[in-house]
């Protein structure tokens, strides 16, 4: 009768973890894929599934939404206010961020906003157009903008900064107060739609598929005798 004998198997596989003091599972994480904003955009353009998810969300932000009566914003501003916010909402879920900037004619738009300047109208930006500029943080405790960056710029405009006392911020997740340095990627984060673009996209291909599917299943089969040889 043969004797069974224990042997020990020393391979190790350092990359995987296999035979090491961490299992494999140890060396798993996420990582976040970059999707180019491009097609972010052309999803949410020619995609139903992507538009909804986007638009819908935002009409029911905005649905109880109502003018202030004796407002000191000008007429024209009023009627505004809802074409900006659902801009700069859709901004925010599509491309991952945004900013509203209060336009009051001033040039040196690098000044902190005062509270006697006259609001001429308002602009939504998504952040594939603004970014963090230098190194400069807000720290002081009692300021709402704690721990962003004090100044923005435009195209990468630094010469034009703009502070952010002039912008209201739609970061994608808040409070993202992880900014340290010109990084605009550690600043904006990524958006509703750039989380289920890959489930919407496997979505459309197995629509496809099963179209196809469905095409193959009806199309009419003939057998003809002899067909070989005569193609032969």
């Amino acid at each position: 009768m043969k004797k069974s004998v224990a042997m020990l198997n020393s391979f190790t596989n350092f990359l995987s973890g296999l035979g090491t003091a961490r299992g494999k599972s140890a060396y798993s994480g996420f990582q976040r894929d970059f999707i180019n904003p491009k097609d972010l955009i052309d999803l949410y353009s020619s995609s139903w599934l992507a538009s909804k998810g986007v638009d819908i969300p935002i009409a029911d932000m905005l649905r109880g939404f109502r003018e202030m009566e004796g407002s000191p914003l000008p007429h024209d501003v009023k009627f505004s206010v809802i074409t900006v916010l659902k801009e700069a909402l859709t901004y925010l879920r599509v491309v991952g961020g945004s900013v509203i900037h209060f336009d009051t004619g001033m040039e040196d738009l690098s000044t902190p906003y005062r509270y006697n300047e006259t609001l001429l109208r308002l602009i939504a930006i998504p952040c594939t157009s603004i970014s963090p500029v230098g190194d400069e943080t807000i720290n002081r405790l009692n300021d709402v903008n704690y721990g962003m960056p004090e100044y923005f710029s435009i195209n990468g405009d630094n010469e034009n900064k703009i502070h952010i006392s002039r912008l209201y911020i739609f970061p994608a997740k808040a409070p993202f107060r992880t900014y340290s340095g010109s990084n605009n990627a550690g600043f904006w984060k990524s958006g509703i739609l750039e989380k289920a673009f890959k489930t919407i996209v496997r979505a459309g291909v197995v629509d496809s598929l099963i179209e196809d599917i469905v095409h193959q299943k009806n199309v009419d089969t003939f057998k003809i005798e002899g067909l070989m040889e005569m193609c032969s």
